[in-house]
């Protein structure tokens, strides 16, 4: 089987949200393929010319295209010894300026660390998922959209009359946690009902995470950007502590 049969014509898109450092290592992880593959000088040259065209399909600039163009030996590098003994620090991906924010720290202050996360993969987001929807257990449950199981999430609740939104988080089924807003009379959600007549909310989700670290810092974010005026600003503030400025 030829490097050609074995590849797939897929790549990940420049604009994708991952980390720039992951998508020039992807592009250096093709160049060794084809370097270790291809048996000779003229196939290696086509290949890689076929490289450097999906990249910019795939709207990747020019800069970032020449690595195909260096050739790689198996040598171990004075780098590679070092990387031996970093730590590596799991941290939730949101942006590269806040990636590099991150290492930053850790460079200053001459911190053996290493930052990543477990990338939500391509393969992940196209998987199908054939099991329907569970069917929700809460009498008059005021969700409407299949959402009610929906767990490790950050949701929206927004108000149909005044358009005012709160953002929270949950590792519960949605539905449960939008009872409890429902029906508490010392949450922000309940007492806005109170505040507005004909309050009725809608519910969506706007984020996912695999851990409590990981939600909690995408609901920190989001509510520095979208600056919800129904939520309480001491837990707003206790939130956006989380994020860097």
């Amino acid at each position: 089987m030829t490097y050609r049969q074995a590849k797939k014509r897929i790549f990940m898109h420049y604009d994708s949200a991952m980390p720039l450092s992951t998508k020039i290592n992807a592009i250096k992880n093709e160049d060794r393929r084809i370097e270790e593959r291809c048996s000779t000088s003229e196939e290696k040259r086509r290949h890689r010319e076929d490289l450097k065209e999906m990249l910019r399909e795939n709207a990747y600039p020019e800069d970032k295209i020449k690595y195909t163009q260096k050739k790689r030996r198996g040598r171990r590098t004075e780098r590679q010894d070092q990387n031996e003994r970093y730590v590596y620090f799991k941290f939730p991906f949101v942006s590269d300026r806040i990636h590099h924010q991150v290492r930053t720290i850790f460079r200053k202050n001459d911190l053996p660390v290493r930052v990543y996360d477990n990338n939500f993969t391509l393969r992940n987001a196209l998987k199908k998922n054939d099991a329907p929807p569970a069917k929700c257990n809460i009498n008059n449950c005021t969700m409407k959209n299949n959402l009610c199981h929906t767990k490790k999430c950050v949701y929206e609740l927004r108000c149909e009359k005044c358009q005012q939104i709160y953002i929270g988080s949950t590792l519960r089924a949605l539905h449960i946690r939008v009872r409890e807003h429902m029906e508490d009379n010392k949450s922000s959600v309940f007492q806005h009902t109170k505040q507005c007549a004909g309050a009725n909310f809608s519910t969506s989700v706007i984020a996912r995470a695999r851990d409590n670290t990981s939600l909690r810092f995408k609901e920190a974010l989001l509510i520095q950007r979208k600056k919800p005026r129904i939520n309480v600003k001491r837990e707003n503030d206790e939130l956006l502590s989380l994020t860097f400025h």
